[in-house]
């Protein structure tokens, strides 16, 4: 079966410009006390973002891509290629 996202619902997105102010200005608009979201950079992997799922795994946001809040209140990211194929501004 297939099935498409509905189109009444509505989530808050922001697109990570890879920069340490704009993750902290990441961390400002969608941190929670569940979900915390940390700036790392390393030599190997460059800069990202990791997001403690609620599921308790790590989710790692690349420069670019989205960090969106869903339904639910849950944090995630979203590649910019998949984010543009899924989603329209409202």
């Amino acid at each position: 079966m297939k099935y498409r996202k509905r189109q009444d619902v509505q989530i808050d997105a922001m697109q990570w410009d890879g920069t340490r102010e704009g993750a902290v200005t990441i961390k400002e608009r969608f941190e929670s006390k569940d979900q915390s979201i940390h700036f790392l950079h390393s030599a190997v992997a460059g800069s990202f973002l990791s997001i403690k799922a609620i599921e308790g795994c790590d989710h790692h946001i690349h420069p670019l891509d989205w960090v969106l809040r869903g339904v639910e209140g849950e944090i995630y990211g979203v590649a910019k290629s998949v984010f543009e194929k899924t989603y329209e501004k409202v």
